[in-house]
């Protein structure tokens, strides 16, 4: 089961992805990872979340900062 946090990244990265009209398979290429990895995280299957390494490969993909993909405000998960 995804933690809070975990699931916020993953969600992040999905609306980031949208926004700019890539598909998974799109990222994938710009990150390096498979589009399986991305695809299986994002269905919130087998447990898989994002790591730190993940999200800094993610950020710079999507040419952004890897902030975006955490809360500002950690009251959201009290």
């Amino acid at each position: 089961m995804l933690t809070k946090i975990e699931q916020y990244a993953i969600d992040r990265v999905r609306d980031k992805r949208n926004e700019l009209g890539l598909t998974q398979v799109d990222l994938a290429i710009k990150s390096g990872y498979s589009s399986g990895f991305i695809a299986t995280v994002e269905a919130g299957k087998k447990g898989k979340k994002y790591n730190l390494n993940n999200l800094l490969a993610f950020a710079k993909a999507m040419k952004c900062s890897p902030r975006i993909f955490l809360p500002e405000d950690t009251s959201i998960f009290d």
